[in-house]
Parts: structure tokens; C-alpha cells; sequence
């Protein structure tokens, strides 16, 4: 090339442009390497992303190949350490070291990659006699790593756990297809050499790679300043523990002080503008999605003034910021839980449907919560009608909340306090004045990521429990009191349903109080509070297919995943379901719309009016539920339907005085010296040490003159005795399978639930729904004096025996009363 130069200038010829670059180049070979490498890195990295071969095999014969791998390592590490970054926000680490947190954990997986080579060539070069130095197995795993570019995908909620999947599954055929190219061993071969290698990586790094692995994760504590959990269990041990609900209100409102803020009302937009919107946006969708026009665009574009040009690209900017705006909505939950809002106040705590004069006495409180389509405070028409109904006809004493914004942790709509509120307004506009206006489309598929949010397993506990501390917060501003643990009612529209389904469990924690969702037209997840609510009403209508997505699109939901909390509670009758008829999802086939009529003449509105003030009041002529429908006759019920079975039968007559117990009338013959009842006292009227009280049968000949009375039984003082009933004495709290338990027909000893320090007396004498539980006492019995306190009118105040019996002469006539109860539950 120097010689056709020297020709050049002999002939005085210019030589090309091309020769004159090329020979520059040749006088700095690392600098023409290193560009020759990066200008065929798009073309590698494409050709790994389809899995063709022959880029695996371009990558080492390219000059400086190793940049090429290097790059995509470190792209890829940084992809997937946003795409993890959650765990970052969940130890909730500051913002600046946020950053630096990514650096160093991107730093770390190019380690593990270097670690992994080494690995791989290990096992190639002596397990299977391969000839490709570890250079050369580097650039290639290194290129095989290029769908992991992609891994700030996972961040997606609810979708990014199958990307995760998708793109591991990617990552292995681009390494297996890679190696097969590199060494042609074969698909087996190929996966035994690349698998063992991986097991070796393991091996290698909880051994002689230990030092490393701990100073790396000690590295990563420093960054973050604080100590890193990553394992999932701890982390969701982390999460759950670390709920403390706590009241962000500066001063508790008073009830004469109404705690209301007036909204925003949105500006007014011209129809020509709007219009202007809809045409540029179709435009752009289109542009967007045909790859067919954009050179006949592009020539468009160039022929358009400055002016125009101006404003198409504003209009690109802000579809563009939208559409981040949707992507990032993740963070505002993110952001919440690890601390960046700071002890930031809510400024708004909903507002009142209709003024509750008398308000020291409300017996449940009802929280609504709209759905995707609600971008502020402010409610669509039909949506502000129903709740002005529903508020008219329930009683003073249910008070109904409205104006929260369930999308939102920190109750902020979207056109306030945010960077892009002006282009929410301008969308809120328009779809406040036209339901229908295809703006709308933005603010649905930002609530509905918000929606995505609450049912994914890794973000949905963040966000669920900001907005559980909304509702809590606006619960405390509106005069709730968790002593009392009034009820509570969410009703959720929509998406609003899933929204009040997730914060159950923490606003169940918070109160204390039984909740309810009712759940119009919801779309759920079936995968986060269901087993924690007091009972799900779902209403649905035959017509929406908005609705029908949730059994589609979320697992839970399906038949298949049996142990999901959606179909344990299913089995266990805490969802009930309700046909809205021939409703549709929204609009004016939507349930809240006063035009349209069922066949039965009544519109929508007026049906699910009619199903929610029945759920709220209790009254299942209205909803057409009935509560028992699942509920079988218990072996218990069917035994108390024989009158000789019951205590009450036989009628206890104290013996004469002065009359032989042979002279004496009795209507039965007794088993045994000592007979009776036992009688379960009141949680409040139980004394210490524990005793329950002894309808007397049959005594023995000293003690007569017990029968017909009912006295304390207890058991012996001696220490033996005490020691070994301690042992067996408990706090009783029931499962939840309990009440699938009972609706099957079972028996349990509901009246000890949430009783403590419950000893076998107790449980004995509270094992049936009512007192009759007839035992035997062994002798020896002791009788001394006590005192009845406070059992019945006629007892009360009066002297009354002592009984007590040893414990080990207990067992026997325990064990037989055993027999005997299971011989009377199955008759």
C-alpha cells in the first residue's frame, strides 16, 4: 500500500480518501484494532441474539474481540443489576449510594464471568482434552451473554419473572450454541462441559474462592452502608416485619372540622387542540408500528418548516416522557419504602360522601376505591352518582369514604407534585369532559402497571403497605379508634379491587378490625390478601371482558394452582360471587350506569346498589346469598335431635333428707359415685386457679345433699398434680382450616377460641357449642368451701362446694368420656 502511494505521487495522482485513512491506521495498529473490533460489534451482537453460530466463531478471529466480549459483560451485568435493583430499595439504601451500588455489583458479575472461564476451561482442558485457550473461551461466553443485556427487563412487574425465565433459557442455547461452534463436541457434550464448568464456578467459590465471595459482599455492604440481605426469604421476612403502622398526620382533625381539600380542577382544552392530539398520536402509533413507512416519513419530515418540525418534536418528547412515566411507576413505591420521600406528611385524606351528624357512634366504615381510568380526586359522573346513593340509602351510622388514590402510595394524583403534571392535567381534561377520549389510554395503562405492581410478589408488599398506611392514615383523620375495632368495607372498582385485596393484610394488622372488599367488576390477582379478608364479594356481569382477564393473565387464579391463596379461599367460602346480570365493565353498559336496563326492568345502577347496600347492612334478601347454603348439618346437631340424648331429659332430684338413697325416686341409674355436668364459665367470670362449674348428679352418701346444685370443680393443690396440668395447659387460637372444618359439618369448641392459659378442665367442659357434657369423677374427692361467684340469678352471691379431684384418676374417666362423645356424634 506505501509502494501505490509512492506510485501516486509519482504519476501526481490524489490518492482515495480510504488509502490515505487505512495508512494513517497502519502507523497505529492498536487504535485500527480496537475500531475494527467496535465496528463489528452491533453485527456480533445481533447475530448472538438470533444464535448463529458463525458470530461465535467471528468473535475470535476479529482483532481485539475480547472488547467486544467485555462490553457485552459488563452491559449485561448492568442490565441485570437494574433489573434485581429491588433488593437495593427493599435494604433501603440512600440514592447516592444507590448509584455506586450498580457500579460495583456490575463490577462483581464481570468477576464472576472472569471466574466462570476460568471454570469452564478447567473442565475442557483436562476433562475433555479441548483445544481452546482460555482467551478464546472467554470472548465466546463472554458473547453468550448478550440476551442478558435485556435483564433490566425483570424490573417489569408482574410480567418480569417469565422474562427472567425467557431470558436464562436465551442465555444457555447462546453459551451451548456458541461452545458446540467453538469446539464441535455436540449438543450433549457441549452442555455436560458448560454445566460442569458451572458446578465447578460453585465449587470454586464456597472454597478457595470464599476470601473473594466474602470481600465482594463486604465491598457491597461498604457502598450501600448497611448490611445487604439478599436471600428471598429474608428479604420477605425483612419486608414483613418491618411494618409498623404509625399515624403521618401533623394534628388529628376534629369531627366539627370537616378534613377536606378542594381539587384541582383541570384547565379546559380547546376542541381544535384536541383534535390536534388525537390525529398526532394515532399518527405517531402508527409511525411507531410500520417499519414500511419510515423512509417515506423521513422524507416527509425533511420537507416540513422549522416550525412544524418544533412542534412534532415536542410532541415526540412528550409521548416519549409519558411513556418513561409509565414505565417508572415502580418507583414510586420503591422510592417510598426505602426512605427517599423522607417523613413526607399526606396532605390529603379523602372526603366524605354525605356529613355524618351524629359521629360517635358508627358501627362500620366503607372506603372506595376507584378504578384505572381515575387520574385525580375527582370521579367520573356515574361513579360520584352511586356513591351519593349509596350514602343516602344507608343508615347515619356507615360512613363512606371517597377521594383516595389507590394507584399512589403517597395519595398523590397524577396531575400535582410530579414532573410531568402538566401533561396529566391536560389528559385528565379530556377525560373528565369524554370518558370515552382516547387519551384516556395513558392514564389506564399507568394504573394498570400501579395494578401489575400490587399483585407481583416482589414489588406488591411495598406497595400494598403504602397504600395500607393512606387508608390507615385516612381511617385516624375521620375519628376510627383501633380499640374498638370497628369494621371495615373496601369497596374497589376495577382495578381498585385488586388494590383494596392487597392492603388487607396489613390493615387487617394495623386495626385489628375484620374487613370486607366488595368487588365490582374487579380484575384480581388471587395471589395476595384473600386469606386474610373477612369475606370477598365479587360482583361481576356477564358481559365484562375486562373482568375475564384476571383468570387469564394471573396463575393464581387458575384451577391448576390448587394451594394459591385465590382457590384455598374459594374452598374455604370467603368468596362469594354475585351476577351483575348483563352488565358490561364501564360506560354505558358499566354497572354504575342509571340509562340502562335488565330484563327485569331495573337499571344497572339500581342492581348493584341493591347487591352493595345488602352486603353493608347484612340483608341477603337483597344480594339473593345465603350465608349457610354451604354449610352441612354437623353430627352434632343430628345427635341433639334425640331428647333422650340430652341432659335436660333427666330430671336431677336431690335426695331427701333422712331418706335412704334405695327409698329415694331417681330417674336414672348412675355409673358411678360422682356425676354431673360441666358447665363452662364466661371469659370474664373465669377464676384463678382455673376452675369450671359441676352440676351435681349423683354424690356419695356424705355429700347428698350437692345433688341439683351447681358447685366449682377443680383439681388438686398437691404440686404434683399443679406441675403436670401447667404442662398441658394452653393459649387456644384456631387455623383457619377451622372454619372449613365446621362448614363440613365438624364439631370444635368455638367458645375457647382466643382463650389463654386454657387448662383440660376447660377444654373438656367447652368442647361442645353447649354445657352438656356429662362426665364421671374417680374417687378419692375432695369437697371443701368456696364461693360461687356470679353464676346465675339464683346461685349469685350464695355458699357453694369446693370439689377436686386428682388428675391421675381424671385420665381414665376422661378417656372414656372420649368414647362416649364419639360414640354420640355418629349415632
Amino acid at each position: 500500500m506505501l509502494e501505490s502511494l509512492h506510485q501516486a505521487d509519482r504519476f501526481n495522482a490524489k490518492p482515495a480518501l480510504t488509502d490515505i485513512l487505512f495508512a494513517r491506521n497502519l502507523l497505529k495498529p492498536s487504535l485500527c484494532t480496537k475500531e475494527m473490533a467496535l465496528n463489528k460489534f452491533w453485527e456480533l451482537v445481533s447475530g448472538a441474539l438470533a444464535l448463529q453460530p458463525e458470530v461465535f466463531q467471528q468473535i475470535n478471529t476479529v482483532p481485539r474481540g475480547e472488547i467486544v466480549a467485555l462490553v457485552v459483560v459488563l452491559a449485561a451485568g448492568l442490565s441485570q443489576t437494574i433489573g434485581q435493583c429491588i433488593v437495593l430499595f427493599v435494604n433501603r439504601v440512600k440514592p447516592v449510594r444507590f448509584v455506586f451500588s450498580l457500579l460495583v455489583a456490575t463490577i462483581l458479575f464481570a468477576c464472576t464471568y472472569v471466574f466462570w472461564a476460568v471454570s469452564i476451561w478447567l473442565v475442557s482442558h483436562f476433562g475433555f482434552r479441548a483445544d481452546p485457550d482460555l482467551l478464546t473461551i472467554g470472548r465466546t461466553l463472554g458473547l453468550s451473554y448478550t440476551p442478558q443485556i435485556f435483564g433490566f427487563l425483570v424490573a417489569l412487574p408482574h410480567i418480569g419473572i417469565p422474562i427472567s425465565v425467557l431470558l436464562s433459557i436465551w442465555s444457555l442455547l447462546a453459551i451451548v450454541i456458541g461452545f458446540n461452534a467453538l469446539t464441535g463436541f455436540g449438543i450433549w457434550t457441549t452442555l455436560a462441559c458448560t454445566g460442569l464448568g458451572w458446578v465447578m464456578l460453585q465449587l470454586l467459590q464456597r472454597t478457595v474462592g470464599r476470601p473473594v465471595t466474602t470481600l465482594g459482599q463486604a465491598l457491597m455492604n461498604l457502598v450501600a452502608g448497611t448490611r445487604l440481605v439478599s436471600d428471598r426469604e429474608e428479604l420477605a421476612e425483612l419486608v414483613m416485619s418491618a411494618w409498623q403502622p404509625t399515624s403521618r398526620l401533623a394534628n388529628l382533625p376534629g369531627w366539627i372540622q370537616s378534613v377536606s381539600q378542594p381539587v384541582t380542577k383541570p384547565s379546559k382544552i380547546p376542541t381544535p387542540v384536541k383534535l390536534l392530539a388525537i390525529a398526532l398520536v394515532a399518527f405517531s402509533i402508527v409511525i411507531s408500528v410500520s417499519a414500511a413507512l419510515q423512509n417515506n416519513v423521513g422524507i416527509w419530515y425533511a420537507t416540513l418548516s422549522t416550525t412544524y418540525r418544533v412542534i412534532m418534536d415536542l410532541i415526540s418528547v412528550s409521548l416519549l416522557a409519558i411513556g418513561f412515566a409509565i414505565v417508572l411507576t415502580p418507583l414510586e413505591a420503591l422510592s417510598w419504602w426505602a426512605g427517599w420521600y423522607g417523613d413526607e406528611k399526606i396532605e390529603y385524606h379523602g372526603s366524605l360522601v354525605e356529613e355524618i351528624s351524629d359521629r360517635t357512634n358508627i358501627v362500620r366504615y366503607v372506603l372506595y376505591l376507584d378504578g384505572i381510568n381515575q387520574g385525580t380526586f375527582a370521579y367520573l359522573a356515574e361513579v360520584d352518582n352511586f356513591l351519593n346513593e349509596l350514602a343516602e340509602a344507608l343508615p347515619d351510622n356507615i360512613l363512606i369514604l371517597k377521594g383516595i388514590m389507590p394507584y399512589s402510595v403517597i395519595n398523590r394524583p397524577l396531575t400535582e407534585n410530579r414532573p410531568l403534571a402538566f401533561l396529566w392535567r391536560a389528559i385528565d381534561a379530556a377525560v373528565l369532559s369524554n370518558p370515552n377520549h382516547p387519551l384516556g389510554v395513558f392514564i389506564n395503562i399507568r394504573n394498570v402497571v400501579a395494578v401489575a405492581v400490587s399483585a407481583d410478589p416482589r414489588y406488591g408488599p411495598l406497595q400494598n403497605q403504602g397504600l395500607a398506611q393512606v387508608l390507615y392514615d385516612c381511617l385516624l383523620s375521620y375519628g376510627y379508634s383501633c380499640d374498638r375495632k370497628t369494621p371495615i368495607t373496601l369497596i374497589g372498582f376495577s382495578g381498585g379491587a385488586q388494590m383494596a385485596i392487597g392492603v388487607v393484610p396489613f390493615l387487617q394488622r394495623a386495626t385489628g378490625a375484620p374487613i370486607e372488599v366488595i368487588s365490582i367488576s374487579g380484575v384480581i390477582s388471587g395471589n395476595t390478601g384473600e386469606m386474610d379478608v373477612e369475606q370477598l364479594y365479587h360482583l361481576v356481569g356477564k358481559q365484562d371482558v375486562v373482568e375475564k382477564l384476571g383468570p387469564l393473565l394471573f396463575p393464581d387464579r387458575w384451577a391448576l394452582y390448587f394451594l394459591s391463596y385465590w382457590n384455598r379461599a374459594k374452598r374455604r367460602g370467603r368468596i362469594s360471587f354475585l351476577s351483575l346480570g348483563s352488565v358490561g365493565h364501564n360506560g354505558a353498559g358499566g354497572p354504575f350506569w342509571a340509562e340502562t336496563r335488565l330484563p327485569d326492568g331495573r337499571t344497572h345502577l339500581q342492581h348493584t346498589l341493591e347487591l352493595a347496600i345488602g352486603i353493608l347492612l347484612k340483608d341477603w334478601t337483597l344480594t339473593g346469598i345465603d350465608p349457610d347454603s354451604g354449610d352441612q348439618i354437623s353430627n352434632y346437631e343430628r345427635y341433639k335431635q334425640a331428647t333422650f340424648k340430652q341432659p335436660s331429659h333427666y330430671l336431677i332430684q336431690p335426695l331427701t333428707p333422712g331418706v335412704r338413697a334405695s327409698d329415694n325416686p331417681s330417674p336414672y341409674q348412675p355409673i358411678a359415685t360422682w356425676m354431673g355436668r360441666l358447665i363452662l364459665p364466661s371469659q370474664a367470670d373465669r377464676p384463678i386457679p382455673r376452675k369450671v362449674l359441676f352440676e351435681v348428679y349423683h354424690a356419695d352418701e356424705t355429700h347428698r345433699d350437692l345433688v341439683g346444685q351447681t358447685v366449682w370443680l377443680g383439681w388438686s393443690d398437691t404440686p404434683d398434680v399443679q406441675n403436670y396440668v401447667q404442662l398441658v395447659t394452653e393459649d387456644v387460637h384456631f387455623i383457619d382450616q377451622v372454619k372449613v372444618s365446621e362448614r363440613q359439618g365438624n364439631v370444635h369448641p368455638v367458645r375457647l377460641n382466643h382463650w389463654q392459659t386454657v387448662d383440660p378442665l376447660e377444654s373438656l367442659a367447652g368442647a361442645r357449642p353447649e354445657d352438656d357434657v356429662v362426665v364421671m369423677l374417680p374417687e378419692p374427692v375432695v369437697v371443701g368451701d368456696g364461693e360461687m361467684r356470679g353464676w346465675g340469678e339464683a346461685a349469685a352471691g350464695e355458699d357453694a362446694e369446693r370439689i377436686q379431684s386428682p388428675i391421675s384418676n381424671l385420665q381414665s374417666p376422661i378417656s372414656n368420656l372420649q368414647s362416649l362423645s364419639h360414640a354420640l356424634h355418629h349415632p
